[in-house]
């Protein structure tokens, strides 16, 4: 016979730890009570109301205190405000239901309310497009281009004659059938023709200075004109020097002073012509050593 095999131990079972207490529960307060809202006395004149159906409805047996002190409160505010919508002697308004409506459709007494005047409301301002071709239909109009043209013209015509009158000697220099309409303007205008100032076609070829008969001076000088047109005859700027280059006496000669008699003083020295200067001095003081001759125009 086999033998019996032997039995394993078995495990020890461990211990099972103990449950830890559970704490008490803390007790809860009570909840104080609600002191009583004490009543109102009657005021005169305040009628009593039975009780607004919009209040809330009183507690149930067994609610808490707190739900029945808000609805006295609620009760008490309502009574106040009716009492004070019904004074004595009036009735008492009734709320009207807001309809937006006849809010924006009201009438006032008398028809609708009048528009201001037009000289109180501000004036209406245009596109900028419409007022452009205004202002170009205006400028296309016939007695707009017309009133322009006669005024062009007047200008044009004032500018003429603005010229012609700065500049009529050499017009008349260079034009002579122009003379004629020129005399004409210088009658209104109260000016002379003469022969254009021109000094750059002005030369002074020669000049010499000689001692007279009887303590005079001889003054010989010869102008010439090498423009195409002629020219005024200038005025003569002589001028006199000691030895010591000491300016002695200086002397302006206008034309009619060296011009001999028969020259026109008008009509100008002629282009490509020549004119003889002879002048007689005497020195008051002094003795001349040297002099100068300018022609200029004053």
């Amino acid at each position: 016979v086999p033998e019996v095999p032997e039995v394993p131990e078995v495990p020890e079972v461990p211990e099972v730890p103990e449950v830890p207490e559970v704490p008490e529960v803390p007790e809860v307060p009570e909840v104080p009570e609600v002191p009583e809202v004490p009543e109102v006395p009657d005021s005169p004149g305040i009628a009593r109301h039975p009780p607004d159906p919009r209040a809330p409805a009183p507690a149930e047996p067994g609610a808490p205190e707190v739900h029945e002190l808000a609805a006295a409160v609620a009760a008490l505010g309502a009574e106040w405000a009716e009492a004070d919508a019904s004074a004595p002697g009036e009735p008492a308004m009734a709320e009207a239901p807001f309809d937006l409506g006849d809010a924006l459709h009201f009438q006032f007494e008398g028809g609708a309310p009048t528009e201001p005047p037009r000289s109180m409301l501000p004036p209406a301002r245009e596109p900028e497009f419409v007022r452009r071709a205004r202002a170009e239909e205006r400028w296309q109009r016939p007695w707009v281009r017309a009133a322009l043209t006669a005024a062009l013209a007047l200008c044009a015509a004032l500018g003429a004659v603005q010229a012609a009158w700065t500049w009529r000697d050499p017009i008349a220099a260079r034009w002579s059938a122009s003379r004629s309409a020129l005399r004409l303007l210088c009658r209104v205008a109260g000016c002379t023709l003469h022969a254009p100032r021109t000094l750059a076609d002005l030369v002074l070829e020669t000049s010499s200075m000689a001692p007279g008969p009887d303590a005079t001076l001889l003054l010989d000088a010869t102008l010439h004109n090498r423009g195409d047109l002629p020219i005024a005859y200038p005025a003569l700027e002589l001028s006199l020097d000691d030895e010591h280059d000491q300016l002695l006496v200086r002397k302006v000669f206008e034309p009619d002073q060296y011009l001999g008699p028969g020259t026109s003083r008008t009509a100008g020295l002629a282009a490509g012509d020549d004119v003889e200067v002879r002048l007689r001095l005497r020195l008051a003081q002094g003795r001349a050593s040297r002099y100068h001759l300018d022609a200029f125009y004053p």
